[in-house]
């Protein structure tokens, strides 16, 4: 096990010391440690995550219908990239809601149209939220293209 594994070091700092990496578990005890904790974290985030996303509550299919042909035609729905940006990382979710409902070939295409927008944008420019949203909205897409394609 690493060292400093659930030692709190914030609450402890003269606990810290510097590692003995001639021990001969020092990596894979490290490694192990790291890959923990970041295993940890997606867990919360997921949860956390899950928790609010089963809050949303779906669009009326007429209201998808009625973003859906504003997309259609503008492609965007502000001038400014940001609100773009989060507003787009919603609707492809209310998209996938909706096509849970009952798949629609019309309202697929919506969505990887939607998803070719956000995926063209450097990572940078979403909120971990919207990343998050957007994981969701591509796992969907995915596994409706799948069905699609494999049939």
């Amino acid at each position: 096990m690493y060292k400093y594994t659930q030692n709190n070091l914030i609450k402890n700092p003269i606990k810290y010391q510097y590692s003995d990496v001639s021990d001969t578990n020092f990596i894979e005890d490290y490694i192990v440690q790291r890959k923990t904790f970041l295993k940890q974290i997606l867990n919360r985030i997921t949860s956390k995550f899950h928790i609010f996303l089963s809050t949303i509550q779906p669009l009326k299919h007429s209201e998808v219908l009625e973003l859906q042909k504003k997309f259609e035609v503008k492609k965007v729905f502000f001038e400014n990239e940001k609100e773009n940006i989060s507003f787009l990382t919603l609707f492809a979710f209310y998209l996938v809601l909706d096509l849970e409902q009952e798949f629609c070939f019309s309202l697929f295409s919506t969505l990887l149209k939607v998803n070719d927008s956000l995926t063209s944008i450097d990572i940078k420019n979403f909120s971990v939220f919207e990343l998050s949203v957007l994981e969701r909205s591509l796992k969907a897409e995915e596994y409706y293209f799948e069905r699609i394609y494999y049939v």
